[in-house]
This record gives structure tokens, C-alpha cells and sequence, in this order.
């Protein structure tokens, strides 16, 4: 009996690991006359701040923030609040808002409201992180072998959902 608890123990840690909590849910649009079926993934908001955390964890010599202290999922974007160090050395406090929106298919990541010191909107750790958090948010996307095409991409307080189009 031992043995048995312990295996649906490791059961239960394995699947939580693999994105218990994240679904997907098929619209069975098929509008197009075609075969596409419109499809949306939802990913709750836990997991978003864990990715945020993941992502802006300082990996360089001049990160962008030095530490995260809130990732807040809102209606329509997230907002990154930490601290990182300005010129002169001193820890700071800062943030910026992260919004998306799709542009021909393509999920595109926006860095707005940015409130640290003196980094500004075209520096190149700017775009790495816009960069990063669509090839991140790209991983939510099923595996397929037709093209798959997102529709839409909204922020609520609840998490993320993607529309897409297989």
C-alpha cells in the first residue's frame, strides 16, 4: 500500500510540473468552410508571474530589473514592479507594463509605461525581453503539423488566453 501512495504521489508532482492548471479549449469554429478549428489556450496567472520571474531573473552583468517584487496580471496587460540599480549604484525601485497584441498571426510583446531610470524604449535589453517573452508564450502553442495562426491574445485578472486558428 506504501508503495502505491507513493507512486500517486509522484504521479500527481509530475503532472502539476507539466502545466496542471493551464487548458485548452476548442471552439469548433470551422467558419472558414475549410478544416480550421479556432482554438483557445488559457494560461492562469501563476503560471505567467512564474514565467516573468523566470524570464527577468538577472542573468547579466546589467540586467534590466535586479530583482522582481510583483508581477500583477491586469485587464489588458502585467505589470513588472522591482528594483535595480541606477548610476550611482543605489537600488532603486521601478517597473514597466508588458502588453501583447497579434500582428498577421504573430504574437508581438510591447514593453510600456517603463519607470526605470535611465533605460530607455530602444535599448537592446528592451527588445531581448519583448523577444524572449514571445518565443516563452509561443511554448503555450500546441504542436502541429499545419500552420497555426494566432487570432488574439488577452490579459485578464484571471490569465492569459490565446486564440488561435489550426
Amino acid at each position: 500500500m506504501s508503495k502505491l501512495r507513493v507512486l500517486i504521489l509522484i504521479l500527481v508532482l509530475v503532472l502539476a510540473a507539466c502545466g496542471g492548471g493551464d487548458e485548452e479549449e476548442d471552439n469548433g469554429d470551422d467558419s472558414g468552410g475549410g478544416s480550421a478549428s479556432t482554438t483557445t489556450i488559457r494560461v492562469e496567472a501563476n503560471n505567467i508571474e512564474s514565467v516573468f520571474q523566470r524570464v527577468l531573473a538577472p542573468r547579466t552583468a546589467n540586467p534590466i530589473l535586479t530583482r522582481v517584487t510583483d508581477v500583477h496580471v491586469e485587464e489588458g496587460n502585467i505589470r513588472i514592479d522591482g528594483t535595480y540599480r541606477d548610476a550611482d549604484g543605489n537600488i532603486v525601485e521601478g517597473g514597466f507594463d508588458q502588453s501583447f497584441s497579434v500582428v498577421d498571426g504573430e504574437i508581438i510583446s510591447e514593453l510600456t509605461n517603463l519607470e526605470i531610470g535611465d533605460i530607455a524604449a530602444d535599448d537592446e535589453r528592451i527588445s531581448n525581453l519583448n523577444n524572449t517573452l514571445v518565443r516563452t508564450l509561443r511554448t503555450y502553442l500546441p504542436e502541429s503539423e499545419v500552420p497555426i495562426e494566432v487570432v488574439s491574445i488577452s490579459f485578464t485578472s484571471e490569465g492569459l488566453a490565446i486564440e488561435i486558428v489550426e
